[in-house]
């Protein structure tokens, strides 16, 4: 098993993915034990906050994302004892995405969420900051028509 991402989201940040697919030229790939707990912290809104305000965006709103941002990004370290919350909650939403691809797992994505600002030890205000600075809108979803 692995994560794999592509290296340029189109007006959306990229996902990082525990799926069985081919990746084209400029994929970043990582292969390690703990995958699953990686993929939660990785596709939280934490993640996307810090790499919000590191990486490159693109003419098209979309986000670069390569090794070195991913590798910059402090992951704790903890006992696979500690992860099993993760890779439970990673486990409901593979499970529901497989059988149905357009399921809602907000409220499973939300608990990790907060398992990731627990681990970080973040105080209220910046959960709210991080949650606000998260909303990752296009300018085509902010026109008003």
């Amino acid at each position: 098993m692995r994560i794999a991402k592509d290296d340029v989201g189109e007006k959306d940040f990229p996902r990082f993915s525990l799926a069985r697919e081919y990746t084209l030229a400029g994929a970043l790939i990582i292969t390690r034990k703990i995958l699953k707990y990686l993929a939660a912290l990785l596709n939280s809104n934490c993640a996307k906050r810090y790499f919000k305000t590191i990486v490159p965006i693109l003419d098209n709103g979309g986000y670069q994302i390569s090794q070195q941002y991913v590798e910059s990004l402090p992951i704790p370290k903890i006992p696979a004892a500690e992860q099993l919350p993760f890779i439970r909650l990673v486990d409901c939403i593979l499970a529901s995405k497989a059988s149905n691809p357009s399921a809602d797992v907000a409220d499973w994505e939300k608990e990790i969420d907060h398992l990731v600002y627990s681990l970080y030890g973040l105080a209220e205000s910046e959960i709210t900051a991080i949650e606000e600075a998260s909303k990752w809108k296009t300018a085509e979803e902010t026109k008003i028509i």
